[in-house]
């Protein structure tokens, strides 16, 4: 499930990524520019992975990321999870802290435009009355961090399909990052899940026209123009 989180980060306003829900709080969205620059300039994303990580979803993820905004997907070298973000009455590990690792201790060294933390294990963040709610990632909307999780990616998925919605997830994290809320029809990469990461599995992949437009205004530039997510080329062995 994709769920985003209204927990607290000091880097932009983190959303939830499926975990049962979909939604965002305290959004700021640039509007479209007119005058957006034909040849993009180089969008660094970096991908650390955190702790347990399955390196299996690992290489269709960089190849995801790297058709829909083409961006340049540096693969960092595995790095602990910090001990400052578990939370010991769940045995699991709280997102938006892990942004604030991300943020502190790994961008300065890195030189990322945005950095996304991938990980194996549970990951949770505060919704609504729910103190510790499982989600799926979390992102901080216009700023630098996500952090994507593919403990809830296995339910009822073989392993095409954990690749799937492991390339999804994280490119819907990214929107966010690049200023995007949730929005669209049903089946666009920005629309809000509702509830189920089953919402995942029918995303086509692509951006839709308003999700697009704000965030090549956010860039300056404009995304790589696709009539279609080849999923077959992304998710190649």
């Amino acid at each position: 499930m994709r769920f985003r989180a209204a927990g607290r980060s000091r880097a932009g306003v983190p959303l939830l990524l499926f975990g049962l829900g979909l939604f965002c709080l305290g959004l700021f969205c640039l509007a479209p520019s007119a005058a957006l620059a034909e040849e993009p300039a180089t969008l660094d994303v970096c991908f650390a992975p955190l702790g347990k990580h399955d390196k299996r979803l690992l290489p269709s993820a960089v190849r995801g990321t790297e058709y829909l905004y083409g961006a340049q997907v540096h693969l960092l070298a595995p790095r602990p999870l910090p001990n400052a973000a578990y939370y010991k009455p769940r045995k699991r590990y709280r997102a938006e802290k892990l942004l604030d690792f991300l943020r502190d201790e790994v961008m300065p060294i890195k030189g990322c435009d945005l950095i996304i933390g991938i990980t194996a294990v549970d990951i949770s963040t505060t919704k609504d009355d729910h103190v510790d709610w499982g989600i799926l990632g979390l992102g901080s909307m216009g700023g630098t961090t996500g952090v994507v999780s593919s403990y809830r990616m296995k339910r009822g998925a073989k392993l095409a399909k954990q690749k799937r919605r492991m390339v999804s997830t994280l490119n819907h994290e990214i929107g966010h990052v690049l200023s995007a809320p949730h929005g669209g029809a049903p089946g666009c990469l920005m629309n809000d899940a509702q509830g189920t990461v089953r919402s995942v599995d029918q995303e086509h992949g692509l951006l839709c026209e308003e999700s697009r437009n704000l965030i090549e205004a956010h860039l300056g530039h404009r995304l790589p123009v696709r009539k279609s997510f080849d999923w077959q080329l992304v998710l190649k062995h």
